[in-house]
């Protein structure tokens, strides 16, 4: 079932420019329909709704990573360092999180373009095979061709070259002589 554009941006509660946006900053490879307009597919989809959750995931950490910047910044003095180092390390976290989210947003990338691929060589394969059987039923079939025994041999026999004349003018010439 391939669903338009708004109908996409209707189901992940977002504009359709966001959805727009956000084919383009995947580099998704959509299908048009007639009119030119974006196709998706339930993979796009679930790719999206992918995306727009690693969007959000990704917008609640920065807003913590802030968070943590502006309490540093304001000066507040810290109890301990253990206070400074939870909070340094859970900006690593959150870091790690975002990378994490990015790479496992590219791998998931790729395996769907791995597998339209795939989809488009096996239905290239395909066309492939029902031609070769096409070719194959058009061929002649080996039982009814004539083995080379069962020919029949037209073989004209060579007919004798008339060197009677020069020959007999060659014999009396040479009778005469002796």
């Amino acid at each position: 079932m391939n669903m338009n554009t708004s109908s996409v941006a209707k189901q992940l509660g977002v504009s359709s420019s966001t959805v727009k946006r956000w084919v383009k900053q995947l580099k998704l490879n959509l299908e048009k329909n007639e009119m030119g307009h974006f196709t998706y597919r339930q993979e796009d989809v679930d790719l999206l709704i992918t995306y727009k959750e690693q969007q959000n995931e990704a917008l609640l950490v920065y807003t913590e990573i802030s968070a943590g910047k502006d309490y540093l910044r304001r000066g507040t003095v810290h109890t301990s360092m253990d206070d400074e180092d939870s909070v340094l390390l859970n900006r690593i976290k959150c870091l790690e999180s975002i990378v994490q989210s990015k790479a496992d947003q590219v791998v998931e990338y790729q395996i769907l373009q791995h597998r339209r691929e795939m989809e488009e060589m096996q239905a290239t394969l395909e066309k492939l095979e029902e031609r070769i059987r096409e070719l194959e039923a058009q061929q002649v079939s080996p039982s009814t061709l004539v083995t080379p025994s069962e020919q029949p041999i037209n073989i004209k026999p060579r007919r004798k070259k008339k060197h009677w004349i020069l020959q007999s003018l060659f014999r009396s010439s040479t009778q005469h002589s002796s």
